[in-house]
């Protein structure tokens, strides 16, 4: 039947779409948003001119809001995860050859406390200090990703080529995702703000207490040191992850949506085809009982009768199901576009249903009393 097929397609679709939102929700995004507020801050170039000026801003921000109640870490960077704002450059470590081609990265300014205000674990070496300057050696961190470009993944120590020089590798970050949860990233280069200070900056505060209820003494700090600095994009890091995930949830409801009325739609048909075949064989079946045939085996034929129809129907939608997945595979996150559980399970739950709904005209052909269906015209 067209309607089954149809609705198994559907079905399958919504299916897929489910299972990729639960392992989505699931997913390590490479840091712990909960407890923490970020905002967005622009420096004007006519008020702070130089990296000195700007970078002393952000030091004695981070140092006003780590003093407020409840605050237990701040820090700063230029690319905040999940956000999709990054620096891309060439990267090379110094086990490749300058000749080969360079790995692109993302590069992202952080301050010393930034790891531990976001919860981004330190897999090796040490994250940066304050001693970190322009004026001592310029150093870096990397993630997991790019620390595989050395043996045994021993980064610390080492040194990277970018941003047009040579930076020691002092520590190794676990990957934070900055674009989506469920996007792979390119690998990241971290370089400390004093040695490269920026205009703009988001600000992460861990606190202990709700993150929400920090906005008014954030903006007050930040009004104690420049009156006439906004801040834009307050946002938790616990709605930037429910954002980041927000189109693939509205996919989904919109795909079980359609499937649902499908299903509906297809139990109906099969309803109603059932019911205007027993009504027309009336006469038969009363013919039949009356020979002596059993109400349990007119209502398995009616039945069997309704799931055959189903069943050609299930087979049909199977092989348009292969086909509409492939088409999804962009929408699918962390399993396969044909993956067994979702292609064994969909294809039960529609023959269940359609099994009532071929049940209800069965059991009244069963119900026929035979003197009145032979006189059934």
């Amino acid at each position: 039947m067209t309607e089954v097929a149809l609705s198994l397609v559907l079905s399958t679709g919504a299916g897929l779409l489910v299972r990729s939102f639960m392992l989505m929700q699931r997913a390590d995004p490479g840091f712990s948003g909960d407890g923490v507020l970020a905002f967005n801050t622009l420096l004007p170039s006519s008020r702070y001119p130089n990296g000195a000026e700007r970078l002393a801003f952000f030091e004695q921000l981070i140092d006003r809001l780590g003093g407020l109640p409840g605050v237990t870490h701040v820090g700063a960077t230029s690319s905040l995860p999940l956000s999709g704002s990054t620096n891309q450059t060439p990267g090379r470590p110094d086990v490749v050859d300058e000749k080969e081609d360079p790995v692109y990265v993302d590069w992202v300014r952080a301050t010393p406390d930034y790891f531990r205000a976001l919860g981004i674990g330190l897999l090796g070496g040490r994250a940066f200090t304050r001693d970190d300057r322009a004026d001592v050696e310029p150093v870096a961190m990397v993630d997991e990703s790019f620390a595989r470009a050395w043996p045994a993944s021993e980064a610390v120590g080492k040194r990277v080529f970018i941003m047009g020089g040579w930076r020691t590798v002092v520590g190794v970050a676990r990957h934070a995702r900055l674009y989506r949860i469920f996007a792979d990233d390119r690998p990241q280069v971290y370089v400390p703000l004093a040695q490269a200070p920026s205009r703009a900056m988001t600000v992460t505060v861990r606190a202990s207490i709700d993150p929400a209820s920090l906005t008014a003494a954030v903006r007050s700090e930040i009004g104690q040191i420049d009156s006439n600095q906004p801040i834009y994009d307050i946002t938790t890091m616990r709605e930037m992850e429910e954002d980041s995930i927000a189109e693939r949830r509205f996919a989904m409801m919109l795909m079980a949506g359609f499937a649902v009325t499908a299903v509906l739609l297809a139990s109906l048909g099969i309803y109603g085809i059932l019911a205007y075949l027993v009504a027309d064989r009336t006469h038969e079946i009363g013919v039949r009982m009356a020979l002596g045939a059993k109400q349990g085996n007119v209502l398995r034929t009616v039945v069997r009768q309704g799931l055959t129809l189903t069943a050609v129907g299930v087979a049909v939608g199977l092989a348009g199901a292969f086909v509409v997945s492939r088409v999804m595979s962009s929408m699918v996150y962390g399993i396969s576009t044909t993956d067994p559980l979702t292609f064994t399970v969909v294809p039960m739950m529609l023959i269940g249903v359609a099994a009532v709904a071929c049940y209800l005209p069965a059991w009244r052909a069963s119900r026929i009393d035979p003197m009145v269906a032979l006189r059934h015209e």
